[in-house]
């Protein structure tokens, strides 16, 4: 059966392009270096690379414009704090400056001193560990 008796011999009917050797058909004119960048933006759209690197470099900053220890960032609390702030609800902002040294800190003293109330309680065991640390025995 030919392609006349099962369309009709419509006149107006045009003929597809019909790819002939093993070439592939590209629908999307690029060139392979668009190609390459236009695959990596969207593996930095899919996973947020720039911004990601943004956000690093804004920390590194401030632990450098501070003189702040880089071994700090290998501690649990550095740790801790950067999953509070991934976890804060939207729209968190950081405690000011007066509410830092003044309620926070405080907070945080009880919080040691509670920890340590088993320590301080037993007198005799502090008093030793005091020799024992300043060579006195």
């Amino acid at each position: 059966m030919d392609a006349k008796h099962i369309f009709g011999g419509n006149s107006k009917a045009r003929k597809l392009p019909i790819a002939t050797s093993n070439a592939q058909v590209s629908f999307h004119p690029t060139t392979p270096s668009h190609v390459t960048s236009s695959v990596k933006a969207t593996i930095d759209n899919m996973f947020h690379v720039s911004s990601r690197e943004e956000v690093d470099q804004k920390v590194a900053r401030c632990l450098y414009g501070n003189g702040i220890a880089f071994h700090v960032m290998r501690s649990p609390l550095w740790a801790d704090m950067v999953t509070a702030i991934n976890n804060a609800p939207k729209g968190y902002k950081s405690p000011n400056y007066d509410k830092v040294r003044t309620a926070l800190l405080d907070k945080e003293q009880g919080k040691v001193k509670q920890a340590l109330s088993p320590l301080m309680e037993d007198g005799t065991h502090m008093e030793f560990q005091l020799f024992l640390m300043a060579g006195q025995i």
